[in-house]
């Protein structure tokens, strides 16, 4: 067995280590090549989380935002960091072991709507890119994984709610489903989020982009896109949108020739 390729960093003043997958596979590519990985997004999270709170980290992959945002909370904070692949949630504990952290719960299932079980098809060359789904897709092998939702987690694992700081959703398309498991969460409490948004992705599991038009506006958020300069810090972190801006967006994204995806930050309006 080979030895395993490891990267030490410093973010945003903490040292961290990382494995990454041994294979060509995007996610540990980016690290590997850029010596680093959604360095904006990292930005954000440097911004908002302090010693104490809670982080989720939905579409955790081998940990990267998770080692990160448990060094940002600290020991007295907590994290939980959902990854339903089994290959990308041994590697997330190996780099949870590695860092030494004491403040993660790695959870090994896909966040949705309801709890039980779901069909994941499996992308053989982006670890991060298995989708959700109910049906079959021919040109995917798909296993069978545990499926949760964020108010059956923060039950079973005691999250004072009032010490969520920030929830981050890459989940491929599934996040309105994920949303759609926070509505107690949401009665209490109205945190920030980081979301991905494939408006391709959410066509594939079933769901629209106005599903995530909706949400914002029912829940009272307000949209920004985190800009993304090719993993490299941007001099404007966040472009606000209104509703016409999102629909451009989404347009845009449409006619994208890839299934490519930007991040929001979603704030809520007091």
């Amino acid at each position: 067995m080979s030895n395993p390729e490891v990267h030490d960093f410093n973010i945003l003043g903490h040292p961290i280590s990382i494995e990454i997958h041994p294979e060509a596979e995007l996610v540990s590519e980016i690290i590997r090549r850029e010596g680093a990985y959604s360095r904006n997004d990292v930005e954000m999270m440097g911004r908002i989380l302090q010693p104490g709170s809670v982080f989720v980290d939905a579409g955790a992959n081998i940990g990267w935002h998770t080692v990160i945002g448990a060094k940002l909370v600290g020991p007295t904070g907590r994290v939980l960091a959902f990854e339903p692949d089994k290959k990308n949630a041994d590697l997330l504990r190996r780099n949870v072991s590695l860092n030494g952290l004491t403040n993660v719960e790695v959870i090994e299932a896909a966040l949705t709507s309801k709890p039980g079980t779901g069909h994941l098809h499996l992308s053989g060359g982006n670890f991060g890119d298995h989708i959700l789904g109910l049906e079959q897709v021919t040109d995917r092998t798909t296993t069978e994984v545990a499926c949760t939702t964020l108010d059956e987690a923060f039950t079973k694992y005691g999250i004072d709610l009032a010490k969520l700081a920030l929830i981050k959703l890459d989940i491929q398309g599934s996040e309105v489903d994920a949303l759609k498991g926070m509505r107690e969460t949401l009665k209490k409490k109205r945190p920030p989020m980081i979301l991905e948004y494939s408006p391709k992705h959410l066509r594939a599991v079933g769901r629209s982009f106005f599903d995530v038009f909706s949400f914002v506006d029912l829940n009272g958020y307000k949209p920004s896109m985190i800009d993304d300069e090719k993993h490299k810090p941007s001099p404007q972190l966040l472009h606000p949108l209104d509703v016409g801006q999102l629909l451009q967006l989404t347009q845009q994204l449409f006619q994208s020739p890839v299934d490519q995806g930007v991040d929001l930050f979603l704030e809520p309006i007091s």
